[in-house]
């Protein structure tokens, strides 16, 4: 038995990756919740990152399509004393630039608020996945290579992001937590 825990031990130690975490938000019932997330490397997230995002979706939203979806983005940065949201000018220069890389699918209106038309149709044919398990493959580099261009070396270190998102129906979508380590320079 000793062995087994061992074994356990050894595994969850090679496979977890401190750099990367992810769960759904303490109370959330929203449609598609957050089971897995991953990185294709090891050490912080970079530009060479390809994220895993595997969900599970609940109900069948399809016949809602197409539909929109308003997003609340909270990014905290670890700093010497703790965890420091952003200032709303880095948020605005953050959102103008996921809005020039993804828009028009994707609209930065303010106050870490963005509105997505359809966000997931371009992956899964939906504005949400399909009910199920589905896995996203996401390359972190146009993410990086902005945040780069946009803060420099202030986007590397330790963040936590929170992200919550309600469909024009007046449905919960989705509610994550994540937490991840950021180095823009690798």
């Amino acid at each position: 038995m000793k062995i087994f825990l061992t074994l356990c031990l050894v595994l969850a130690t090679v496979y977890a990756k401190k750099e990367l975490k992810g769960n759904n938000c303490e109370g959330s019932f929203g449609i598609v919740t957050l089971v897995g997330l991953e990185d294709s490397k090891s050490g912080a997230v970079c530009r060479h990152s390809v994220l895993s995002v595997k969900v599970e979706t609940d109900e069948d939203t399809s016949e809602a399509d197409p539909f929109t979806i308003t997003a609340d983005v909270v990014i905290k940065k670890y700093v010497v004393f703790g965890y420091v949201t952003i200032p709303d000018a880095t948020m605005d220069l953050i959102g103008a630039d996921i809005m020039k890389k993804y828009g028009p699918t994707i609209k930065y209106l303010g106050n870490g608020k963005f509105l997505g038309d359809c966000i997931f149709k371009s992956v899964g044919g939906h504005c949400l996945p399909a009910k199920g398990t589905e896995t996203v493959k996401f390359p972190f580099a146009p993410l990086a290579e902005g945040l780069k261009e946009v803060v420099g070396k202030l986007a590397n270190g330790w963040f936590k992001v929170s992200i919550s998102g309600n469909t024009d129906f007046e449905r919960e979508a989705f509610c994550f937590d994540l937490e991840l380590k950021i180095d823009v320079e690798t």
